[in-house]
């Protein structure tokens, strides 16, 4: 993650890459938490490692995100993903489809804001069409557990998962 001083990041980062074993990391982290620096160190490993960042999203819908008491906005996440995307840094998004007191449309909402982001595609690992198509499988109960990611990348994959709602 990127919860402490980016000097401890980097003493933690490179502990790791300097294992023969490790060729590169991914970072789950939150949008507010990708300061400048942060953003300079995960640049600098990004030019020599594979670098992959998982952001969390979770949600677009407002009182969701205080609900799940998330500490960003969308504007935090926009800047996240610009910056990650300016950087050439990889990253994937995460969602939680189905929570408590969202509807199918607004789980739909957050898969097409998702789809339009700008840098998420670029790697040719996803392709919005497929995510929104599989989104609406799972928002209308077909599919409750789907594996979309494969891509010619066995290192990559995306996984969705919802809980019924009668679980």
């Amino acid at each position: 993650n990127t919860y402490a001083p980016v000097n401890e990041l980097k003493l933690k980062y490179y502990s790791a890459l300097n294992n023969q074993k490790i060729s590169g990391l991914v970072i789950g982290t939150r949008p507010d938490c990708l300061s400048n620096d942060v953003l300079d160190l995960l640049e600098e490993i990004n030019k020599d490692y594979f670098m992959w960042v998982e952001l969390g999203l979770q949600t677009t819908k407002p009182d969701s995100m205080v609900k799940l008491n998330l500490c960003y906005n969308l504007n935090d996440f926009e800047r996240a993903t610009k910056e990650l995307e300016k950087r050439n840094i990889k990253f994937v998004v995460h969602l939680i489809l189905g929570l408590p007191d969202e509807t199918k449309d607004d789980m739909l909402d957050s898969v097409r804001y998702v789809s339009k982001i700008k840098g998420l595609f670029n790697h040719g690992y996803f392709n919005p069409a497929t995510i929104t198509s599989d989104a609406e499988a799972i928002a209308n109960g077909t599919k409750t557990f789907l594996t979309i990611l494969r891509n010619n990348n066995p290192k990559a994959r995306i996984i969705w998962a919802t809980i019924p709602n009668s679980a």
